[in-house]
C-alpha cells in the first residue's frame, strides 16, 4: 500500500473484513507521513462531512476549500481536479455509506482521470455483501484494484503465542492455561485490539481476561458499541433485541420471535447474516438443504456472543465493570462449554485438516429429539467423520447418551468410517 501511494499515477486499494479486525489501524500505519485525506461518511450530515474535509484539505495540503464547494461531488470533482498537480491518498471508511450519486461520480473520474492524476484511493469496507455486488457490477471502475487486502482475526495459533508472550503464563496449570485460551477466544474471537488489550493488561487467568474484557473503556466496548451505532444504524434497537435473544440460548427463527416478542423476523435475520455479516445460518453437517425446522442461527464472532450475552444489558441499564465481571465470571464454567464447541471446531479446521465443521441436531418438533452432537467434521483426505462431546471435565461425560446420539447420527449418514471423541479441558 505504501509502495502504491508513490507510483507516478493514480492507484486504488481495497481493504476488507468484519468489523473490529484492524483495517484503519493497518491503513493509518501504512501511509503514515503521506498526505491523507480521510472521508467517514457513516452516520453524519453532508455538512458535518464537508466541514471536516475543508478543515483536512487545509491543514494537510494547505489548500482552502473553496466557497463553491457545497456537495460531496463538488468536492470529488475538486479532489480530481487538484489530482493533476498534487499527490495525496484519500482513505475512504465504509465507503458503501457514500451516496449512491458520490461513488459513482468518484468511480466515473476515477476511469477517466487514473492515468493523469496523483491519488492513491484507498476504499475500506466491513459489508461484505456491499463489496459482491460492486464485483458483479459490469462497471469497469474499481472493479480490478490495484491492491486487494483481506484482514481476519488472529488464529488459535496466533493467540497461543500472545498468551506465552505474557509473563507467568508459562508456569501456570496446565488447567488454569486451557481455560485462560478459552477466555481469550471467547471474548476476543481473535481481533486485534481486544488481543492486544489484553496482552498490554499482563494478567493471563481466565477471570483476568474477562475482567479486562468488561472494563469501562474496553476495546469490546468500544468495538462493539461503534457496531451498534455505526453499521446498525437507526434500526440497531430491533437489531439488538435478536442479537441478545441468541446471545441467551434461542437459536431458531421461532424460538426467537417467541424471546423477543417480535413478529416475522426473516427479514432482519437476513439482513444480520447477508449484510451486516454478523449471524450466520447453520444446518445439522451432511443435511440435505431441504430438512425444515432444523435452521439455526449464531454469532460468526465469539467476540460479539461475549459482549451480548454480558455486556451489552449492563451497558444499558447502566454499565457497571464490577457487576459485569462478577456475573461473567460465575457464569463461565457454563458458558464456557458454547466457547469449547467454537474452539474445537476452529482448531479442526485450522489444524486438523478438516474441511467440513459443524454440528448434528434433529428437527424441530421430532418426538422425543436426542441432545444432538456438540462437533461433526469431514475430512476430505481421508473420507473420514470426526464426532465428539465436549465437557469441561470427564467426569461431567454421559457415555450412555453419546453413543445413542451418535448411533442417530450414523444411521441417517451410513457412513461407515466415523470417529467418536471426548474433548475436555485438558484437550485445549
Amino acid at each position: 500500500m505504501r509502495w502504491l501511494s508513490e507510483q507516478q499515477h493514480s492507484r486504488f486499494s481495497l481493504v476488507y473484513g468484519q468489523p473490529g479486525v484492524g483495517k484503519t489501524r493497518l491503513v493509518r500505519e501504512a501511509l503514515g507521513g503521506f498526505p491523507c485525506l480521510w472521508v467517514c461518511p457513516g452516520g453524519i450530515t453532508e455538512a458535518l462531512l464537508l466541514d471536516s474535509l475543508a478543515a483536512q484539505t487545509e491543514e494537510v495540503m494547505g489548500i482552502p476549500l473553496p466557497d463553491n464547494i457545497r456537495s460531496m461531488e463538488d468536492f470529488v470533482n475538486f479532489t480530481f481536479n487538484i489530482g493533476h498537480d498534487v499527490s495525496f491518498s484519500i482513505i475512504v471508511k465504509e465507503f458503501q455509506d457514500l451516496s449512491p450519486e458520490t461513488f459513482s461520480l468518484m468511480r466515473r473520474l476515477w476511469g477517466v482521470n487514473r492515468l493523469s492524476t496523483h491519488i492513491n484511493v484507498v476504499l475500506l469496507t466491513s459489508d461484505l455483501s456491499f463489496l459482491r455486488r460492486m464485483d458483479q457490477d459490469p462497471s469497469a471502475a474499481f472493479k480490478n484494484p490495484d491492491s486487494r487486502i483481506q484482514l481476519a482475526p488472529f488464529t488459535l495459533a496466533e493467540q497461543r503465542a500472545v498468551l506465552e508472550s505474557i509473563p507467568g503464563f508459562n508456569e501456570g496449570s496446565e488447567v488454569d492455561k486451557a481455560d485462560s485460551a478459552l477466555a481469550l477466544f471467547g471474548v476476543s474471537g481473535g481481533m486485534p485490539s481486544i488481543v492486544a488489550e489484553i496482552h498490554d493488561c499482563g494478567r493471563w487467568k481466565a477471570g483476568n481476561v474477562i475482567s479486562c474484557t468488561l472494563s469501562s473503556h474496553s476495546a469490546s466496548r468500544r468495538l462493539w458499541g461503534g457496531v451498534i451505532s455505526d453499521v446498525l444504524g437507526k434500526n440497531s434497537e430491533s437489531y439488538c433485541s435478536i442479537l441478545q435473544s441468541i446471545a441467551q440460548g434461542s437459536r431458531s427463527q421461532a424460538d426467537i420471535e417467541a424471546r423477543t416478542g417480535a413478529g416475522n423476523l426473516g427479514g432482519h435475520l437476513a439482513r444480520l447474516e447477508q449484510d451486516y455479516c454478523l449471524l450466520g445460518r447453520m444446518r445439522p453437517v451432511f443435511s440435505d438443504g431441504k430438512s425444515r425446522g432444523v435452521v439455526r442461527y449464531g454469532f460468526l464472532n465469539p467476540s460479539l456472543e461475549f459482549w451480548f450475552a454480558f455486556g451489552f444489558a449492563l451497558d444499558h441499564k447502566g454499565f457497571n465493570p464490577d457487576r459485569a465481571s462478577a456475573e461473567a465470571c460465575r457464569e463461565w464454567p457454563l458458558y464456557s462449554i458454547r466457547v469449547m464447541r467454537r474452539f474445537f471446531g476452529r482448531r479442526l479446521k485450522e489444524e486438523g485438516g478438516y474441511s467440513n465443521v459443524g454440528a448434528w441436531w434433529e428437527p424441530a418438533g421430532k418426538s422425543h429429539p436426542l441432545k444432538g452432537i456438540d462437533i461433526v467434521a469431514w475430512k476430505e483426505s481421508e473420507k473420514k467423520i470426526l464426532v465428539a462431546d465436549i465437557c469441561r471435565d470427564e467426569e461431567s461425560f454421559d457415555s450412555d447418551s453419546f453413543v445413542k446420539r451418535v448411533n442417530r447420527f450414523s444411521a441417517g449418514t451410513r457412513h461407515p468410517k466415523v470417529d467418536a471423541r471426548l474433548f475436555t479441558l485438558k484437550d485445549v
